[in-house]
C-alpha cells in the first residue's frame, strides 16, 4: 500500500500549517505570475487564508499591518472579509513573505487554496456528522436585509436562536435585541396589515448593520417539523416551520447548522 502524502495524513486543522509552509516553498520555485485587475480569491477566502499564515507565523494583526505598509484597520477588514484592491493584496503579499507580490493573484495559488478549503470542509462536515449522528444537517443562507427577515416570519411558526459564544459582549447584547424583535413581530404577525408588515422592515436595519459592523453575520434556516409531547391528550402530532437565526463571526462561512433530528415537547 502506497504511503498517504504528509498533507492526507494530518488532520484538517494540522493540514493549516503544512499547507501554508508547502505554498510558501512553491511561489519560490516558480517565481512567475502575472498580475490581474480583479481578484481571483473571493475576499471571504482571501482573508481567511491571509488570517491562517499570519497565525502561522504567530504574528498579530499590527504586526502584519507593520511588515505590509498597511494601517491595522485595512488588516482587520481584509481578514473580515471585505474586499481588498489589487495595491492592498500586493503589500499583504510581501508581508507575509511571498517573494512575489502578486501571489495572491496567481491562477495555479488561487487554485491550490481553493481546493485545500474544499478538503477541510468536507473533512469538517463528515466529522460534524459521525460525532452527532442524532442531528440533521441543514443548509442556511445570510440575513442581510429587512425584507429578507419579513419573509422569514412569514414563513415560521417556532424560533431557535444562537449567537457564538465567543463573540464580544456588545455583539452579544445586539444579538438578543435582535433575537427579541423576532419574537415580538413573530408573536403579532398574523394580526398585521399588509401595510404594517413592509413598514416593520425597516425595523430591523439598525440591527443587522450594528452586527456588521461588529465583525458579525446573521444566518437563516427553515425547517418543516411536526411537534409532539409525551404527556399530551391528544397524541396527534402538530406542523410547523421552526425558523433557525445564528449569529456568528465575519470570517466564519457557515454552509449549514446541525439541529435534533427529533422533535418533542
Amino acid at each position: 500500500m502506497a504511503d498517504a502524502s504528509p498533507s492526507q495524513a494530518l488532520s484538517p486543522c494540522c493540514r493549516v500549517g503544512y499547507t501554508v509552509r508547502c505554498l510558501h516553498m512553491r511561489e519560490i520555485r516558480k517565481g512567475e505570475t502575472v498580475a490581474l485587475d480583479s481578484a481571483l480569491l473571493e475576499p471571504k477566502m482571501l482573508g481567511s487564508w491571509v488570517k491562517i499564515v499570519r497565525l502561522t507565523l504567530k504574528w498579530s494583526q499590527d504586526a502584519l499591518a507593520e511588515a505590509s505598509g498597511l494601517t491595522v484597520r485595512t488588516v482587520q477588514r481584509v481578514e473580515a472579509g471585505e474586499r481588498a484592491s489589487l495595491t492592498t493584496r500586493r503589500c499583504l503579499a510581501r508581508g507575509l513573505g511571498y517573494e512575489n507580490p502578486d501571489m495572491f493573484d496567481d491562477p495555479a495559488f488561487a487554485a491550490t487554496v481553493i481546493q485545500f478549503y474544499a478538503t477541510v470542509n468536507v473533512d469538517q462536515i463528515k466529522t460534524e456528522e459521525d460525532r452527532h449522528p442524532d442531528h440533521l444537517k441543514l443548509a442556511v443562507s445570510p440575513l442581510e436585509t429587512g425584507v429578507a427577515v419579513a419573509s422569514l416570519i412569514s414563513a415560521c411558526d417556532a424560533w431557535v436562536f444562537h449567537c457564538d459564544e465567543d463573540a464580544p459582549a456588545n455583539a452579544q447584547s445586539e444579538a438578543a435585541g435582535l433575537f427579541d424583535l423576532l419574537q415580538d413581530y413573530g408573536d403579532i404577525w398574523s394580526d398585521l396589515t399588509h401595510s404594517n408588515r413592509v413598514d416593520s422592515q425597516a425595523d430591523f436595519a439598525p440591527s443587522l448593520e450594528a452586527l456588521r459592523l461588529l465583525g458579525m453575520r446573521v444566518y437563516q434556516a427553515t425547517r418543516a417539523a411536526r411537534l409532539f409531547g409525551k404527556d399530551w391528550v391528544d397524541p396527534t402530532p402538530i406542523s410547523t416551520t421552526v425558523g433557525y437565526v445564528t449569529i456568528v463571526p465575519i470570517e466564519r462561512d457557515l454552509s449549514h447548522i446541525l439541529v435534533p433530528k427529533r422533535n418533542g415537547a
